[in-house]
């Protein structure tokens, strides 16, 4: 699939860690400088580094959101704000998500919190959410996972 072109090597954890910390740093410059974090690592690097999320506002209003960068902030507030959105109205419903490898422990951990959160598609009897997450299935893509 890579014939003649250069070879890729994939970043390990402790790398993917190395690249926040040093992203990490500069953002602290450029906002003191300029008001703006300016530079952003992928959503892929605090996967792969096993490391919570940067906040929404450290994504200056997503400016990079085409090239995959606060695309799972971006997701996790949507549906927070779906949620807050939806009334108790007695009924249930299901859910199914697709995802990569590599994001499939963030997204299962998303939809946990759509079963567990106090606005999930509805509630059952005793307050219990009524909705259900059906089925995450995850797909190794072939190309970087």
């Amino acid at each position: 699939c890579r014939d003649g072109l250069y070879p890729l090597k994939l970043f390990t954890k402790e790398e993917a860690g190395e690249v926040i910390d040093c992203v990490e740093r500069w953002q602290k410059v450029f906002f003191a400088r300029h008001g703006i974090h300016f530079i952003h690592a992928s959503d892929e690097f605090y996967l792969l580094a096993e490391r919570t999320l940067p906040e929404e506002a450290r994504y200056d209003g997503y400016l990079q959101l085409e090239n995959g960068v606060g695309m799972l902030r971006a997701l996790k507030e949507e549906i927070r704000e779906a949620l807050s959105q939806l009334s108790d109205d007695g009924e249930s419903g299901e859910v199914s998500i697709a995802t990569g490898t590599l994001a499939y422990p963030y997204i299962s951990g998303a939809d946990y919190r759509m079963r567990s959160g106090k606005a999930a598609f509805g509630k059952a009897p005793g307050g219990a959410p009524s909705s259900s997450v059906r089925d995450v299935p995850q797909r190794r893509g072939g190309f970087f996972g």
